[in-house]
């Protein structure tokens, strides 16, 4: 579990595939424009603005736990 203060921030890394899986078009029917984010715990979700392109692999995204921190620099 995470504990955070006022003002200390959390990451994660997401994982998507660009690349189609078997039988897949090899572009996405249609692009993502939200995320949504249950936190753990919780019965409401969290929406924020996906600008990260296309999802294929029948849109899944994998995510590592939360950490704390901004996370890495790229």
């Amino acid at each position: 579990m995470i504990t955070l203060k006022p003002g200390q921030s959390a990451y994660t890394r997401l994982h998507w595939g660009d690349v189609p899986a078997a039988g897949e078009p090899t572009k996405a029917e249609q692009n993502p424009t939200r995320l949504e984010v249950t936190p753990p715990d919780s019965v409401h979700h969290l929406n924020t603005a996906w600008k990260l392109g296309e999802v294929l692999q029948k849109g899944r995204i994998d995510i590592t736990p939360l950490a704390k921190g901004t996370g890495p620099t790229f």
